[in-house]
């Protein structure tokens, strides 16, 4: 029955047997012969089953009567599925009305025949019509918005001609209401019948409230857009859970990302791949620490190496916008900037600053230098002299005044080797500028250091303000060493290393400095014999010496005396305001005569002496002798032993034995010299130093 086929039983025993229940049944309630007709709509399943049953009697069922009976059933099944449509049909406008009124939807159906609309008391209301108003397509136009008019009427059209459903949105005016409303209509064309026009069924909705919605959610975008384009933002945002990344042009750009590389989280691997390797972990514990919950936003400036462009830097910033109940992150957001050419104003700014800053310290430290070394300097030079060594000295100054080789000025005290400084840097390209001038001799070993390189405050306890160095104030310049054999073994090397690189740093600094100084170095020591004993380093010797002058003592020159005599003499007059215009041969013929011990500096002495004690116009001087040092009192043999012995120690830095040690360079058995030595009561330095008595 259910497979739509009929049954016919003109008796009860034709039933198979496992319709045994049925059988049974039918004895029952005294059925002899059953036919069945089921009813069926379009061979769809049965809706049911028409049942004629005989009583009295067993019978057959002939062809023809069951024709004529199956007739009786397509009346039943007829009658039956047009009752179920009925129900279906209200059942289905029950939910339409529900479904409309849920929505606020105004339902209408338009017959293109006539142009005339049905439509729903809803409907009225969406558009404004009043309730006796015969709502038509002339109608609708004269309420629907003049820019909008062209779309519905379109729409429409399409829809009469070719049967396309409608879905439109427009603007109408409503009568008493200034502001347009929005309207969204969905309709379905239902044709007519031998080629009658159709009827259009539909809805309508008042989306007033979504499209200004949208509108304000445009002009925040637009305005986001703008406020992001004009920042030269670049936006990004990582969806974990799905394993999507996406970006906007601006980020694409600002990073380089190769189109291959936006799927999925390419974007992120991309990103951390191109960090600049000094600032990669940096960034990525950060950026951990963002996600395990420890930051509230990542705000970080960082170098990123862009494939084209090279490096540059962005500033970032990022926050999570979703986590699971574990905390872990679900979704981040965050924008890029490129910041390069901020870093490079900075950097650049920085650069000036501390240049101002080095210029401003070098300023102040050649004012101070000048306020204490600066005096009178006569326009014909200082260095005064006719004799062929002094004429000598000269043309090697001018030979190597020209050039920016390094000299060493070598020379008993008192001869001048400052003034022969003087004339090689007041002949050089340098002249424009000061000569800067430090004696070793004159300051303590400590802060040889600090005066010739710089200080940094705080370098050392007392260091309480930063100072510049002579080699930065003579940069450009020239720097004058004097009694340069005087300078600290240890501090050697460094002055080495700006003979050969121009570089240094200040005491308690680790920024290398870079200088262009002319170095002149003075000495009255002999420094071949000090290299030899180990106190002054044989590699800066030679490098002090590339250009050696010797200056000759006052009593090599003789002839220079009487030139010297009256230099002085014109210089002490002018300033005591007296009048000395002779000089007798007699002293004359003594001063040159004179061994002069101390030099030029000491006949200076003589003749200033001698014109302070003169009253007339002939020059009178005291007793040579009465300006030398007096004489030592002799000393006794013990008294000379010792003090031999403790300059041999002294020359082999404390050492007895050994082929460098005082007892070799003495002649003696090194016993032998421990037994004198203990008998003079002089106890070995290095002994002493290591606890040994």
């Amino acid at each position: 029955m259910l497979a739509g086929r009929r049954i016919a039983i003109s008796t009860l025993e034709e039933l198979p047997p496992e319709a045994g229940v049925d059988r049974e049944s039918c004895r029952l309630v005294g059925v002899k012969s059953n036919l069945c007709l089921p009813l069926t709509v379009g061979g769809e399943s049965p809706l049911g089953a028409l049942g004629l049953n005989t009583l009295r009697a067993e019978r057959d069922w002939p062809e023809a009567m069951v024709s004529r009976l199956q007739l009786v059933a397509q009346v039943l099944t007829n009658a039956l599925a047009r009752k179920r449509h009925e129900l279906s049909l209200e059942e289905s406008e029950a939910r339409l009305s529900l479904a409309a009124d849920s929505a606020e939807a105004g339902l209408w159906t338009l017959d293109f025949g006539t142009g005339v609309f049905w439509v729903t008391e809803k409907a009225r209301a969406i558009f404004g019509y009043p309730p006796d108003a015969i709502v038509d397509l002339p109608l609708l136009e004269a309420s629907v918005h003049p820019d909008d008019r062209d779309l519905v009427r379109e729409a429409l059209e399409r829809s009469r001609r070719l049967g396309e459903a409608v879905d439109v949105e427009y603007r109408i005016h409503r009568p008493g209401d200034p502001d347009p409303r929005w309207i969204a209509s969905r309709g379905r064309l239902r044709t007519g019948g031998s080629g009658a026009p159709g009827h259009l069924t539909g809805l309508s909705i008042d989306v007033t409230e979504r499209k200004r919605r949208e509108e304000a959610h445009r002009s925040r975008e637009a305005l986001r857009a703008a406020g992001a384009d004009l920042a030269e933002l670049g936006s990004y945002e990582v969806d974990f859970v799905v394993g999507v990344t996406r970006v906007d042009d601006r980020f694409r750009a600002l990073c380089g990302l190769p189109p291959d590389r936006e799927a999925g989280l390419e974007p992120v691997r991309f990103w951390a791949e191109r960090l600049h390797p000094d600032d990669r972990q940096r960034v990525l514990d950060l950026r951990q620490q963002l996600h395990d919950g420890k930051l509230e936003q990542l705000s970080v400036e960082y170098r990123f190496l862009h494939p084209t462009d090279g490096e540059r830097w962005l500033h970032h910033m990022a926050r999570v916008s979703g986590r699971d109940t574990d905390g872990r992150t679900l979704k981040s957001y965050g924008v890029l900037r490129d910041v390069t050419q901020r870093r490079k104003s900075e950097e650049s700014l920085r650069r000036s600053y501390e240049e101002i800053e080095r210029l401003k310290d070098l300023l102040q430290a050649e004012t101070d230098y000048l306020r204490g070394e600066v005096r009178a300097i006569g326009e014909r030079g200082e260095i005064d002299g006719k004799s062929p060594a002094i004429a000598r000295v000269l043309h090697e100054v001018e030979q190597v005044s020209r050039t920016d080789s390094t000299v060493l000025i070598q020379g008993e005290t008192g001869t001048g080797k400052e003034l022969v400084a003087q004339a090689i840097h007041r002949l050089s390209r340098r002249r424009d500028k000061v000569m800067v001038k430090v004696n070793c001799a004159a300051l303590p070993a400590g802060l040889v250091e600090s005066e010739l390189f710089g200080r940094e405050k705080g370098a050392f306890t007392g260091a309480m303000t930063r100072q510049v160095g002579r080699f930065e104030v003579a940069n450009g310049s020239t720097l004058f060493l004097d009694e340069v054999g005087e300078l600290p073994f240890e501090l050697q090397s460094k002055l080495l290393r700006v003979l050969e690189t121009g570089e240094f740093e200040r005491l308690g600094s680790s920024k290398t400095m870079k200088v262009d100084v002319r170095l002149i170095a003075a000495t009255n020591r002999d420094l071949a014999g000090e290299v030899r004993k180990g106190r002054f380093r044989e590699d800066l010797f030679y490098r002090l010496a590339v250009f050696p002058i010797r200056v000759p003592p006052l009593r090599a020159r003789a002839e220079d005396v009487p030139v010297l005599v009256w230099t002085f003499l014109e210089e002490f007059c002018s300033r005591m305001g007296k009048k000395i215009t002779q000089v007798p041969r007699k002293t004359m013929d003594a001063l040159q005569r004179h061994p002069w011990p101390g030099n030029v500096r000491e006949l200076r002495n003589v003749i200033e002496r001698g014109a302070i004690i003169t009253t007339g116009d002939t020059l009178r001087l005291p007793a040579l002798d009465e300006a030398q040092p007096e004489a030592a009192p002799p000393t006794t043999l013990a008294d000379a032993e010792r003090e031999h012995i403790l300059r041999a120690l002294e020359s082999a830095d404390g050492h007895v034995k050994g082929p460098k040690g005082a007892a070799a360079a003495l002649g003696l058995n090194p016993a032998t010299l421990y037994s004198r030595m203990n008998k003079l009561g002089i106890r070995p330095r290095r002994q002493a130093e290591n606890g040994f008595t």
